[in-house]
């Protein structure tokens, strides 16, 4: 758009005030948020005022690493959905939904009629194949729903929270309707793998992963089936610093654990009829062979709840397929130790719940950032780049570029790349780690850049090569990055064939080493 920063333009129903690089979009109750997302490029901001907004939603394009598309507003900045089942249906990447309140209760003169709460406020779900990423859903309260109420799949790379839960989710079966069923849960991350069989999924597990949700509020116990639900396919969630109370589905658990490598810690969960944690897939798939294991709970409230403190409900997912289940406070049944003494390498928590930790977001706790490398595949030019499994990496596989494909010692090349997009909630100084794995000293370097940077010649420092052995390596050599609250980008380039690369870690803690 043409003008002047701070001049004030019209733009259909929607007023925009330019800025030095991006616009920002005002919306008022008399306005379209709609027309407003229709306009919005990357980088920039729609302010949603004060008030009651009554539209279905949804995205028409991506924003950009680093340039997301905000929708914004305060507390009292009201939206109810439009009839859809589907309220506010995001189809692309970075896409943040900061300070508003998501609202199902759309006729609130009439709270006893089924017909007065909408479905779902949030449905994330891309129109191909490729997966979503840097979505931030961090509303200043969400409820009110006729079936579950914010829903990411195919995402990665993602954050939900922190919100206080403000009514009821599952309004279907646990008031005003009271039809038998379970489809009710405050966040819902994956496909469960009975409803694959369409378009994007085309019988592909759903394998959504790298999403912290975090600092979810329900201390007031609005009813719903589980706060969080993990489907089978999932992996590397973590879940932290939230309240929970009066989970009313028996036969779940406040967290319902069906994905793998998924950690719940500093969460406070009392009072449901279920359990207060499930791990264990519900819906077997043979693409999905370790659904419900190698998870962790630990540091957790886990007390007066109907069920057990933690439920492991599958032979193969048991005690000794998890990874932690340890250092929680909890009473009544349980199928395993909860309150065992934790590894002295866990991290710990001086409070736990809701008010507990750092609530600002951010994809990682405290400015802690875990990334799976293989999270890029897929992506465009990631190949000569491939995905290698080893039961010794973390979620059984890392990146590499196979041997006799040579080396790009002499330049960067154009393929061959992984980017990583993540978000830290402190502006200040961050060491990156890498976990890899070199067969011989002609096969231990990539390149690297920060935030679209010049990329650098990344050398490993191996203790032994050839051995199997996966080790930690300082991205920039002691070197620290001053990084900005917000979200970032590492990319990754090939250098050397046959370097492998496992995850990497961005911590703000720059003094230890993983």
């Amino acid at each position: 758009m043409a003008g002047t920063v701070g001049a004030l333009a019209s733009v259909g129903a929607v007023s925009a005030t330019e800025r030095a690089a991006a616009a920002d979009y005002t919306v008022s109750p008399s306005d379209s948020i709609q027309s407003a997302i229709d306009q919005a490029q990357a980088g920039d901001t729609i302010y949603v005022e004060p008030g009651t907004y009554e539209e279905n939603l949804e995205t028409v394009r991506s924003g950009d690493p680093g340039a997301p598309i905000e929708i914004t507003g305060p507390a009292d900045a009201v939206y109810v959905g439009g009839g859809d089942a589907r309220s506010f249906e995001i189809m692309h990447s970075h896409i943040h939904v900061t300070g508003l309140t998501l609202d199902g209760l759309h006729d609130p003169d009439n709270p006893g009629a089924l017909s007065s709460y909408r479905d779902k406020m949030i449905y994330a779900e891309p129109n191909s194949s490729t997966y979503l990423e840097d979505l931030v859903i961090s509303p200043h309260g969400a409820g009110n729903t006729f079936g579950e109420c914010i829903r990411l799949s195919m995402t990665r790379d993602s954050e939900v929270g922190d919100f206080e839960v403000i009514g009821a989710t599952g309004r279907e079966h646990y008031g005003p309707g009271s039809v038998d069923g379970s489809n009710g849960e405050v966040v819902y991350l994956g496909t469960s793998p009975s409803q694959i069989d369409e378009s994007p999924h085309n019988g592909n597990v759903d394998e959504t992963r790298n999403i912290y949700v975090h600092h979810i509020d329900n201390s007031a116990g609005h009813a719903h089936s589980e706060l969080v639900n993990t489907k089978e396919g999932t992996r590397n969630i973590l879940v932290e610093y939230c309240t929970d109370r009066n989970a009313v589905y028996p036969e779940g658990g406040e967290m319902n654990i069906q994905g793998q490598e998924t950690v719940v810690r500093y969460c406070d969960l009392q009072d449901g009829d279920g359990a207060a944690v499930r791990l264990g897939w519900s819906t077997s798939d043979e693409d999905a062979p370790d659904a419900g294991t190698m998870n962790s709970v630990y540091y957790n409230t886990l007390r007066n709840n109907d069920g057990a403190a933690i439920k492991l409900p599958k032979s193969n997912a048991g005690a000794s397929e998890q990874d932690h289940l340890c250092g929680n406070d909890w009473n009544g049944s349980t199928d395993d130790t909860p309150g065992s003494s934790c590894a002295s390498d866990l991290p710990t928590s001086s409070e736990w719940g809701a008010d507990g930790g750092d609530d600002d977001g951010g994809g990682g706790s405290g400015g802690e950032t875990l990334i799976e490398a293989e999270s890029a595949d897929g992506q465009s030019g990631f190949s000569p780049f491939t995905t290698g499994s080893d039961s010794d990496a973390s979620g059984g596989e890392y990146i590499y570029v196979p041997e006799n494909n040579g080396s790009s010692t002499g330049s960067v090349p154009s393929n061959g790349r992984a980017e990583y997009t993540f978000s830290v909630d402190e502006s200040t100084d961050y060491s990156i780690w890498a976990r890899i794995r070199a067969p011989d000293n002609s096969s231990d370097s990539m390149y690297v850049s920060i935030d679209g940077g010049s990329f650098t010649t990344w050398h490993w420092d191996v203790d032994t090569y050839g051995d199997g052995s996966w080790n930690w390596d300082d991205v920039f050599d002691g070197s620290t990055q001053s990084l900005s609250s917000g979200s970032h980008t590492i990319e990754v380039a090939y250098r050397e064939d046959g370097a492998e690369l496992d995850r990497l870690y961005v911590t703000s803690d720059t003094g230890s080493q993983p």
